[in-house]
């Protein structure tokens, strides 16, 4: 299989590679895995910078429908380019761009771009059309704070902050078609996002959907029984599915 693989915000290309490389090597040697930037630079994530060499990205600035859209249309180029894709595994805002990308396939019957989609720790997918979805805040409820961490540089003010997040849209798990690939959830209990993540597990088939919860934060698993437990699972939907 070919995996497409999208990192989070605040790192890179390569961060992710060296993030997952304890995971891939526990798959058969018969998966490849390629590695794409985003195209926005933004600050690092914490406990990167001191870690990791810039440059940081995200795969959007502030989350409007049309920076939403802009991130789509440079993803879907890419596939075309460079793909086709069997999977995609994804962190973070990558994750929540490819949910995003696969329920706006559905949405308009397409046929999806992945076969699996292998989700970690998932922020919640935001919408390039405003009508697909509800206000950011209204699908988040109290946790807007963490969203304001992780979509907006600290030097925006408080005033400039509430205005981008207004203009932030996310799909809502009601009257949806939902995504219809198998997907697996690696959820950190303690990911101050894990509720974003639940999110995101009610907006797939749950007949297709596994979830692995454990005991860590908003990262990849390090841990070597959670990392033999998650190649497992993947490998083992794989299988199942057909792919």
């Amino acid at each position: 299989m070919r995996f497409l693989c999208l990192h989070g915000r605040g790192t890179n290309s390569n961060i992710l590679e060296s993030q997952l490389a304890p995971l891939s090597s526990r798959f058969s040697a018969q998966h490849s895995f390629d590695f794409l930037d985003a195209e926005c630079p933004c600050p690092g994530a914490p406990g990167v910078a001191g870690i990791y060499p810039a440059p940081y990205l995200s795969w959007y600035k502030r989350g409007s429908p049309e920076e939403v859209q802009s991130a789509h249309d440079y993803l879907i180029s890419a596939i075309e380019e460079d793909g086709p894709y069997d999977g995609v595994i994804a962190f973070s805002e990558g994750a929540a761009l490819a949910a995003s990308l696969l329920l706006c396939d559905q949405s308009e019957l397409s046929e999806a771009r992945f076969k699996i989609a292998i989700l970690f720790n998932c922020v919640v997918p935001l919408v390039p059309v405003a009508d697909l979805g509800q206000p950011l805040e209204e699908i988040v409820a109290g946790h807007v704070d963490s969203y304001h961490d992780l979509l907006f540089s600290n030097s925006q003010s408080a005033v400039e902050q509430t205005a981008c997040l207004d203009q932030a849209f996310a799909f809502s798990p009601e009257g949806l078609r939902k995504i219809s690939i198998p997907t697996i959830h690696v959820i950190g209990e303690k990911d101050p996002f894990a509720p974003s993540s639940e999110v995101v597990v009610n907006l797939c088939e749950q007949d297709l959907t596994q979830v692995l919860r454990h005991a860590g934060g908003h990262e990849l698993p390090s841990v070597a029984a959670l990392l033999d437990q998650c190649a497992e699972i993947i490998e083992t939907a794989i299988i199942l599915s057909g792919i």
